[in-house]
């Protein structure tokens, strides 16, 4: 009993075998049914939303990571960034041995894309800077350097290791000079600048900057002054 009302008596209609009765519940049997097909394919639609959205953003975070846009996932253990200028044989060998510990930036995606392996997880291999662009903060910003970038050096010191590869990138052992399009030396020294102010504004962690420039000893370089 609900508020004194009997429940078959006064809230359920029993139906007979009238016409009117049957013309009725045929019209409540297709409500049913149009209810269940409205329920069923506002389901399937939104199933279908989700796989496309997921496709999508694959999609888009597939051309970032190819493209050097996508930022690399937080270290662990430390990361060595590398200026590689367009292209830098010597990295390729590096990213075998050290995999997410060096970051490196080229200035042409176009030309390590194949970097980026399909039977392997898809994750952000290098970064993208263009030749031009090496003293601009907002080429660096996206990766939100932070003391897990950091490698811990003898003594508990942390070290901010930055690398600038300067060789022949199709002949890393030649000596005495370098081909067009190769990382210059002042874009390297620009850079250098320009990241350890970055790490400096982004933690408070104390550490050693450490450049390393990979070439050939016996090379002249210019300073601006053209000494």
């Amino acid at each position: 009993l609900a508020m004194g009302h009997l429940p078959d008596a006064d809230f359920l209609r029993s139906f007979d075998s009238s016409p009117s009765d049957a013309a009725m519940m045929l019209r409540l049997q297709g409500l049913e049914t149009s209810r269940s097909l409205v329920a069923g394919w506002t389901l399937i639609s939104q199933l279908v939303r989700i796989v496309f959205s997921s496709t999508h953003s694959m999609r888009k975070f597939k051309r970032r990571v190819m493209s050097g846009r996508e930022p690399p996932f937080e270290p662990t253990g430390g990361r060595v960034i590398r200026l590689c200028g367009a292209y830098s044989f010597t990295t390729n060998v590096s990213l075998n041995r050290h995999g997410s510990h060096l970051l490196p930036v080229f200035e042409d995606p176009g030309r390590v894309s194949h970097l980026v392996s399909d039977d392997k997880r898809l994750e952000p291999v290098y970064w993208h800077v263009g030749s031009d662009m090496y003293g601009d903060k907002t080429a660096w910003s996206p990766l939100s350097l932070n003391h897990r970038w950091l490698l811990r050096g003898k003594g508990g010191r942390y070290l901010f290791l930055v690398e600038a590869d300067i060789t022949d990138p199709e002949d890393p052992l030649s000596l005495g000079h370098t081909a067009p399009g190769d990382m210059e030396f002042i874009d390297a020294c620009i850079a250098f600048r320009v990241l350890m102010e970055e790490m400096r504004l982004k933690q408070s962690t104390s550490f050693r900057p450490f450049r390393v420039v990979l070439g050939d000893s016996m090379q002249v370089f210019e300073s601006g002054g053209g000494s």
